[in-house]
């Protein structure tokens, strides 16, 4: 029973791992550009 759970487990975190890291990526690009916006303000 463990062992099914931790296999159902296994398989969200797969779908899911690509999609956090292209949520990172685009965080980081975010993140990016308002530093810009803001040094370029200052």
């Amino acid at each position: 029973m463990q062992l099914e759970r931790m296999g159902s487990f296994h398989c969200r975190s797969m779908l899911i791992g690509p999609h956090l890291f292209f949520l990172a990526q685009f965080a980081v690009k975010l993140d990016f550009l308002l530093w810009r916006c803001l040094s370029r303000k200052v």
